[in-house]
């Protein structure tokens, strides 16, 4: 059985992040290195981080996506794994291997259209 968490209901938040997952743990990181006195809330409905979407990516990381701030969130975050690998020494097993994409030909069209707006 999962212990239930009750969150103080009277606390402001500055800023409330659904899903622990890598991108909810690096916003809610980032957010608190640039504004060290804000209240973070990080949820997630599973008890532990990571256990969703990232768990299920297989290892797998990519930075295509439909938005701006996806892109640049997900690139920040690649990048400051790299960083760490790099200053700690530690392997975390990144491997920059591709990401297969099946989609068909107007998909890919209508996808490489948004892509090139957003570079």
């Amino acid at each position: 059985m999962n212990p239930k968490l009750t969150i103080e209901s009277s606390k402001i938040w500055d800023y409330i992040i659904a899903g622990a997952g890598i991108f909810g743990v690096s916003t809610a990181k980032y957010l608190k290195e640039k504004k060290p006195n804000s209240n973070v809330l990080l949820i997630d409905k599973y008890s532990t981080s990571g256990q969703g979407n990232t768990i299920k990516s297989n290892a797998c990381y990519r930075n295509i996506f439909d938005t701006k701030v996806n892109i640049q969130l997900c690139n920040s975050s690649i990048e400051y794994y790299k960083f760490i690998e790099r200053k700690e020494e530690t392997d975390l097993g990144l491997k920059d291997i591709g990401y297969l994409w099946l989609l068909t030909e107007n998909q890919m069209n209508s996808r490489k259209e948004r892509t090139i707006l957003l570079e």
